[in-house]
């Protein structure tokens, strides 16, 4: 198994040529076939305008028209209009030619229909069956002449168990083969049971039917795991006993725009429990474009195998895959053995387009995007710009692979593909995982032209190759989320063996490292663009802190968020670096002397410590700075100047706040909040030991000071300023009388 990613050749000669030796040719881009024009509906049954007869049927006159349930070639070019619902009629068989059955919506239930005359068009009807129809090789529709057009019809069909059971059959033979066929906007809803028995359960079944038309769509199957009978030549219709479609020796077919989605479920006992989407075989100048294919299997638990292939492609050349979009869930896988392959390529195969596909898987074992081998013969694939996103279970067996293209091929070009590859499990050095790969050997030299593929990974490796010849392994980039990723490091696994080969200039970025150049933005890559904050009630956010009148003594008389004219920084101006200045409001140095007076500087505290720092400790003069943040200034001067509870503080509505939280503060609002800082310190992410407590230390035990010893501290903290109050009232007092008494005067 291995992982391939492509890149675009249009710089590159046919023989390319790089530090002067020849490399091999490039495989062929495969030309795209053409797409035919999806035809019209088919003519109005009112107006008839085909020129043929047209016959209203009845459950009063069917049988004279299907007579023993059989329309004869007597009743070629005829129009058949239903009026009405139909039940239990079993198989009606078309022998006559150029027939048209218009439904008009109405819903035949267990019946179906057997052509053998050409030209025949179903359209328009419902078809609800749980019969088995053995006479119709177990067919709700089978077709075994040229140019049958089943047009808008719903064919809703669950098999009876271990029988065989097709939605739409359509059987040529090598010698006779059908041509022309066209299943164009119906939907097949079909279950298959077959459980234990090989027999054959396909929702479409195409066999020997070239220039076939299958378009816009919708089949939705639900079927049971099967082990696969695989031939001398690998697989074939008959090796695969489920499938939701089934195409073989149909060349030219054009499968476009249509929806497949696969359930499993059951689970029988059984070694390679198997299912496929697609399996398309032995058909040439093939186009399958922008279809959706889902699969999912949460049938099989972690740690049991089971085999999911979404479009698997056996001997076929000139094959195009364009523009598909798959998807693969399943809980199963173990490690080294299971599969979810959206896309698998087994060969000999020629001239195979894999182009512009977005390919995604998950499982728990064994995963590749797009998985190719030439053990029956030579491969030749063209993959280019793709996104694949594969997860899976990595590990160090050679078989326990995770990767984005495994390509045990002849001959690949993979180019510009955007691959991201992950393992469910812890990826190690030596774990199997990788953007593009060819890890497991097969026969024969192996030439590979890889460029300009990305790959996001968890691997160590964008690219890891066990040999190569004549090959071109250049500009492959590896976006990698290993920590231990360097740009160092080379994204190409060089320990292989390697003749006349050149690689370079793969690289390896860390993941983040690459992101971040890229978006330059945490906000993932828009550009932010700041919105001044909305202004409430005509409020103004500019402090000026030198206009703040003190009402402390240490309070600093100047903002201490603007530097000091001449000086870069922004600390407060201190009474021994200006002498000239006055001090009286200057906060004073820490140097010793008996009049300093502690005012904690928490600017440089990062909320873990248990005393507030200043972040200096040297006597030094430039370095002995006593910094006091804005924040904190303001916190000072809108709270108590005791810290003790009995808060004064300041708010734009002239109220005054209290908070006794111990475990937030308000923060400033971006819509204006009239509040603009807490009435009290907070003790979540400072040194404050609780509300109401001192700045400094407290010894544990500011917790629990009652009141009257809080007024205690404040008369033993404060007794110089209570004796200057009282003196003062004193003199007031003696003022008041003074002049009392000189009034009494004059007016007497």
């Amino acid at each position: 198994m291995g992982c391939v990613s492509a890149n675009d050749l249009s710089t590159l000669s046919e023989n390319t040529t790089v530090t002067n030796m020849t490399v091999g040719d490039a495989p062929d881009i495969p030309d795209v076939p053409d797409i035919p024009d999806i035809p019209v509906t088919p003519d109005d049954p009112e107006t008839g305008d085909n020129n043929s007869d047209v016959v209203n049927l009845t459950i009063f006159n069917i049988d004279e028209y299907f007579v023993n349930g059989t329309l004869g070639v007597e009743h070629s070019n005829t129009k058949f209009v239903l009026t009405q619902n139909f039940d239990n009629l079993g198989l009606l068989k078309i022998k006559a030619n150029n027939v048209t059955v218009v439904g008009n919506n109405f819903t035949l239930t267990n019946i179906a229909f057997l052509i053998n005359g050409k030209d025949v068009t179903l359209t328009n009807f419902t078809l609800i069956n749980e019969f088995d129809f053995k006479d119709a090789d177990g067919a709700s529709i089978l077709t075994l002449a040229d140019n049958t057009c089943i047009r808008n019809c719903v064919i809703n069909y669950t098999v009876p168990r271990d029988t065989e059971g097709y939605g739409i059959s359509a059987v040529g033979r090598r010698i006779a083969p059908i041509s022309g066929l066209q299943v164009i906007n119906c939907t097949i809803n079909f279950e298959g049971h077959n459980y234990k028995t090989n027999t054959y359960c396909y929702a479409l079944k195409l066999s020997n039917c070239p220039n076939a038309l299958i378009a816009n769509n919708s089949i939705y199957t639900q079927l049971p795991l099967r082990d696969v009978n695989f031939g001398a030549v690998g697989a074939t219709l008959d090796s695969d006993f489920v499938a939701s479609v089934g195409i073989e020796y149909s060349n030219n077919l054009t499968f476009i725009g249509n929806i497949v989605a696969s359930i499993v479920n059951k689970r029988p006992g059984s070694s390679f429990p198997t299912l496929d989407g697609i399996i398309i075989a032995d058909s040439n100048n093939c186009l399958i474009k922008n279809n959706t294919l889902y699969m999912e299997d949460f049938v099989t638990f972690p740690g049991l195998n089971n085999y999911l292939y979404g479009i698997d492609v056996w001997r076929v050349n000139s094959l195009t895959l364009d523009s598909n979009n798959i998807a693969i869930l399943t809980t199963g896988g173990m490690l080294a053995a299971g599969t979810a392959y959206p896309i698998q390529i087994t060969g000999p195969s020629k001239r195979i387009n894999i182009t512009n596909n977005d390919l995604y898987s998950v499982s728990n074992g064994p995963n590749i995007g797009i998985y190719s081998q030439n053990y029956y013969g030579d491969t030749q694939l063209y993959i280019a710009n793709n996104k694949i996103n594969i997860t899976g279970l990595a590990g160090n067996h050679s078989w326990a692979l995770v990767a984005g293209i495994e390509a045990q091929d002849s001959n690949d070009t993979i180019v510009n593909n955007t691959i991201e590859v992950h393992s469910v499990a812890e990826v190690k050095d030596n774990d199997n995982i990788y953007g593009i790969s060819y890890s497991q050997s097969t026969k024969g030299n192996h030439t590979f032209i890889i460029k300009n593929n990305t790959v996001t990974s968890e691997a160590k490796y964008a690219i890891s190759l066990i040999s190569a010849v004549n090959s071109v392994i250049v500009d492959n980039l590896l976006i990698s989320t290993r920590k231990d990723a360097k740009a160092s490091y080379d994204a190409f696994n060089t320990k292989g063996e390697f003749y006349n080969t050149s690689y370079y200039n793969n690289r390896v970025v860390n993941a983040f490292d690459y992101y971040a150049e890229i978006y330059n933005h945490v906000d993932g890559g828009f550009e932010f663009n700041y919105t001044s904050p909305t202004n409430v009630n005509n409020l103004t956010n500019k402090v000026d802190g030198s206009k703040i009148k003190p009402w402390f003594p240490s309070f600093p008389n100047r903002n201490p968020l603007l530097p000091k004219p001449g000086d870069g920084s922004s600390v407060i101006v201190t009474p021994d670096e200006d002498t000239d200045k006055e001090t009286s409001n200057i906060p004073d140095r820490p140097d010793g002397d008996s009049g300093y007076t502690d005012v904690p500087d928490l600017s440089g505290d990062d909320g873990n410590s248990k005393n507030p720092s200043n972040g200096t400790s040297s006597t030094d003069k430039d370095s002995n700075k006593l910094g006091l943040s804005l924040l904190n200034a303001l916190i000072n001067f809108l709270t108590s100047n005791t810290d003790s509870g009995d808060s004064r503080s300041n708010s734009y509505s002239g109220t005054v706040r209290t908070n006794t939280s111990t475990s937030s503060s308000d923060s400033p609002s971006l819509e204006g909040n009239p509040s603009p800082a807490s009435s009290t310190k907070s003790s979540s992410g400072s040194n404050a030991k609780s509300t109401g407590s001192s700045v400094g230390e407290d010894n544990g035990q500011s917790s629990n000071k009652k009141a009257y010893e809080i007024d205690k501290n404040i008369i033993k903290d404060n007794s110089n300023t209570i004796v200057a109050s009282i003196i003062l009232i004193i003199i007031v007092a003696f003022l008041i009388f003074v002049g009392y008494k000189r009034r009494k005067l004059n007016e007497e």
